[in-house]
């Protein structure tokens, strides 16, 4: 509170800081806690499906393992860049 108090005008001033600090940090917990009967609900059609998910995620990593190890990677790469310039999409020179 000393801190608070240090950077406002006011003992009020600081606690009303504080009091929306702690908001801050307990409403997205308390909106997880709200949501969780219905993300288990929804996260159950992920668990019967958790080998085949996990397939494809290794699958991808190896490919792109593959593509880094051959030099393809940064041409795919630039051809990413030249399809999303002529889209119009921003893209970054680095």
């Amino acid at each position: 509170m000393r801190r608070w108090r240090a950077i406002s005008t006011s003992a009020a001033h600081g606690a009303l800081l504080l009091a929306f600090y702690s908001a801050g940090l307990a409403i997205p917990f308390l909106l997880i806690a709200l949501a969780f009967e219905r993300m288990t609900t929804a996260l159950a059609v992920f668990k019967r499906h958790f080998p085949v998910i996990i397939a494809i995620g290794g699958a991808v990593m190896i490919a792109l393992g593959l593509l880094i190890l051959t030099g393809e990677f940064t041409i795919l790469n630039s051809k990413a860049a030249e399809l999303s310039s002529s889209l119009g999409l921003p893209s970054s020179s680095i």
